[in-house]
């Protein structure tokens, strides 16, 4: 009986973790936690110690200890920027990037999407500190519209999930290199330099046709170190680290579908002989069909596989919980509310978005210069552009370098990015229910 209900958990955890929309729910539920903890009176001053609480490694005089808030926003946000840039390459190699009349309706409406969101914010807050984060408002959280997207069933086409994933792919490469050349702090030369032989070495591997993950991910891990050290924010190592992992095929084996029906065929003979057990014979078959299907995969395909459930379902959860806790003691919400900083997130979110990848859609089709896909009208275009406007995780991280050292204009900035994340979800959600879709 227990054993019955344990394997009804897994089977439902499963289920949990394979539904795309359940990121998204679980990124809410955090982002409620986070704001909770962060404002009762018994758990607040815990949050906040949680934050600075040390931790690293000391080998002799040599020392990389960091504030638990740096190893989650450096370190475990450079895997989150790892699996980015797999997703990138693997669009721009045999995806929706691959071809210049496919790449050119989410390239376009992904520039639109960032530039007029900054010019928008820049207008309100063209001089001061806050001028520092015109970055936030481009940034687009995929996971969480992809969740949207989901809850809607039928009512979303398959093209339009395809269509924003890959403008988000997009707003992932243009967000990386925004902190790579505006968000980065003094540069130590050496450092840089050898970061640089590291990205060299990991290069002439690709070249020399090295297929094995662990070889990249060591000297990826070199890589970090180092950038971390140069002053570069250290999450670009991550994209560094993914355009140089192998992403085109091998010969297959000869005979490989022969082979494998096989292996299969004799799988099946035994289990039916064995009454469905394993036995070592079988298990020796699946190892065979499991390096079959090893050498059918490239290993940006397995890296990419391999990392996002725990990057989805781990380590953007933790981030939010580190990042999203809104401390309102000393904040005072009217002058949050009507600054210009809280007020250019929310206006560059929303109306920035809308008017930078719907307008330039909308043009585009009028030049006929593109063509919508199969089974998406303009009304899905324009709240596609809504759920744009989620920014949350991203838009987090990038006001925290913009702003991190300042602790209340850093809240008013995220007080900003979750209430226009809210509006544009919630706007974006009902247009879409109400669309027709296209026959």
């Amino acid at each position: 009986m227990l054993s019955r209900q344990i394997r009804k958990f897994q089977d439902t955890f499963e289920l949990f973790l394979s539904n795309q929309a359940s990121a998204g729910i679980l990124l809410i539920f955090c982002t409620i936690i986070a704001l909770i903890v962060a404002n009762l009176p018994i758990t607040q001053d815990l949050y906040a110690s949680l934050h600075g609480f040390p931790l690293g490694i000391q080998v002799g005089a040599h020392a990389l200890i960091k504030p638990l808030y740096h190893w989650v926003n450096d370190g475990l946000m450079a895997i989150f920027f790892l699996l980015a840039g797999l997703e990138i390459k693997r669009e721009v190699m045999a995806g929706e990037l691959s071809q210049f009349n496919k790449a050119l309706l989410p390239v376009s409406a992904a520039i639109g999407g960032m530039v007029v969101p900054a010019l928008i914010f820049f207008s309100l807050n063209s001089t001061g500190i806050t001028a520092k984060g015109w970055a936030i408002p481009m940034a687009t959280d995929i996971a969480f519209a992809i969740g949207i997207l989901s809850l809607l069933g039928n009512r979303a086409p398959r093209s339009l999930i395809v269509l924003l994933t890959a403008i988000a792919i997009v707003d992932d490469l243009g967000a990386v290199t925004v902190i790579a050349l505006f968000y980065t702090q003094e540069i130590s030369i050496n450092y840089l330099l050898y970061a640089a032989f590291s990205f060299i070495i990991l290069l002439l591997m690709n070249l020399a046709g090295v297929r094995r993950l662990s070889f990249y991910l060591i000297i990826g891990a070199v890589l970090w170190f180092f950038l971390l050290k140069s002053g570069v924010h250290a999450t670009v190592a991550g994209v560094l680290l993914a355009f140089t992992i192998p992403g085109k095929n091998t010969p297959l084996p000869k005979n490989f579908g022969k082979l494998s029906q096989e292996a299969l065929s004799e799988v099946e003979n035994h289990a039916t002989k064995n009454q469905g057990q394993a036995n070592e014979h079988i298990k020796a078959l699946m190892h065979y069909l499991e390096d079959l299907v090893h050498h059918a995969e490239t290993p940006l395909q397995r890296l990419e596989h391999a990392l996002h459930k725990p990057v989805m379902f781990v380590i953007v959860p933790i981030f939010v919980l580190i990042n999203a806790g809104i401390s309102f003691q000393g904040l005072n919400l009217h002058q949050s509310l009507t600054s210009p900083l809280t007020i250019g997130i929310i206006l560059g979110l929303i109306l920035g978005k809308v008017i930078g990848i719907f307008g330039v859609v909308f043009c585009l089709i009028k030049a006929k210069q593109v063509q919508l896909p199969k089974g998406i009208n303009l009304q899905h275009i324009f709240a596609l552009s809504l759920l744009a406007g989620i920014g949350f995780t991203m838009s987090i991280f990038i006001a925290d370098l913009a702003l991190g050292d300042q602790a209340v204009l850093l809240n008013s900035a995220k007080l900003g990015i979750l209430i226009a994340s809210l509006i544009a979800g919630s706007l974006g959600y009902i247009l879409l229910r109400q669309a027709k879709t296209k026959k």
